[in-house]
């Protein structure tokens, strides 16, 4: 998966006890400039926080290179989320799949940060 930055694996449990949800005006504000039944990627989903929190605007994937974030991830798992192993520099995603990426509280994990927005723009 490329360089890995941090170990958050390690940290699952706490970030289990110790993140929230995101305000629901972000997802009431994002759901204005969204299309009708939107494709969304959750880049850095983690332990699925904000992917959970999307499923109610569209078809949601969470991505996260790490295993044990994303399987945290899974065992909340609702409604019709899809969770994929991934890096923002190494999508697993033909270009054109997503009508929005998003990248709560990630973007400053990712290793290569002009790499990760070049290959977005395609997405």
């Amino acid at each position: 998966m490329g360089q890995k930055l941090g170990n958050f694996g390690s940290l699952v449990d706490h970030y289990e006890r110790a993140r929230r949800a995101y305000p629901k005006e972000v997802f009431t504000l994002l759901k204005t400039y969204l299309p009708k039944d939107p494709r969304i990627l959750d880049l850095g989903c983690g332990t699925g926080i904000s992917t959970r929190q999307l499923n109610s605007l569209g078809k949601v994937v969470g991505c996260d290179p790490d295993p044990i974030m994303l399987c945290s991830a899974r065992e909340h798992e609702m409604g019709d989320i899809t969770y994929v192993r991934g890096s923002a520099e190494e999508l697993p995603f033909k270009d054109a799949t997503f009508d929005v990426i998003t990248a709560f509280a990630s973007f400053h994990w990712f290793s290569n940060k002009r790499k990760a927005l070049m290959k977005l723009k395609g997405f």
